[in-house]
């Protein structure tokens, strides 16, 4: 799980780092490791020396294609738990690698912690139903993901409909809505609403 040719001094720096913030707090903690959208990140060694240098760290958020996390997460197996991110764009998968879960994205979040109550459940029948939740989520979760300036201007646009707020405005940024994207947007939401429908409704 190679980050840099520099790890192991970057790993070092960044223990010092989050060892001075973990000073001041009396509760387990947790470390983002995101490679794909952050310069500084850990080696799973790094993680490893972390987690013993600073016990409370405990959870580590392995973000990234799930064949790059899948190492990272069999090598802190026993001593961090491990859950996945990109708004769950490879949830299923993270479980079958051995993740622990998803840190889920607020836009589909009951869909998502129903997928990982299915997959806990073992049996066929309900990781069939986990898999054909995730199959229906991925064209907003891939829409949402395709880039941080995306998730910035339409995610936003998102969970607007999602809290039910009419009124938006939108941030200086390098991606202002268009009209397509906004239609784009209100599909996808429609879609949500009776994927939830479907599969929330007892």
């Amino acid at each position: 799980y190679a980050l840099s040719p520099l790890n192991s001094r970057l790993d070092t720096r960044l223990i010092d780092f989050f060892a001075a913030i973990a000073e001041d707090c009396d509760c387990q903690l947790g470390v983002q490791n995101n490679p794909e959208h952050l310069r500084n990140a850990f080696t799973s060694d790094g993680l490893l020396r972390l987690h013993k240098y600073v016990p409370q760290i405990t959870i580590a958020k392995a973000e990234g294609p799930v064949v790059n996390v899948e190492p990272l997460i069999a090598a802190t197996a026993g001593s961090l738990s491990s859950f996945g991110g990109h708004g769950g764009i490879e949830h299923i998968r993270l479980l079958r690698a051995g993740a622990d879960g998803l840190i889920p994205a607020p836009d589909c979040l009951p869909l998502q912690v129903r997928i990982q109550s299915l997959w806990r459940d073992g049996s066929e029948d309900a990781q069939n139903e986990a898999i054909a939740i995730e199959e229906e989520l991925l064209p907003l979760i891939v829409f949402m993901n395709r880039s941080i300036d995306v998730l910035l201007c339409y995610g936003r646009q998102f969970m607007a409909r999602r809290l039910g707020l009419r009124t938006t405005f939108d941030r200086l940024g390098k991606l202002q809505p268009t009209a397509f994207g906004m239609k784009e947007t209100d599909r996808l939401f429609e879609k949500l609403r009776r994927t939830e429908d479907r599969f929330l409704t007892n």
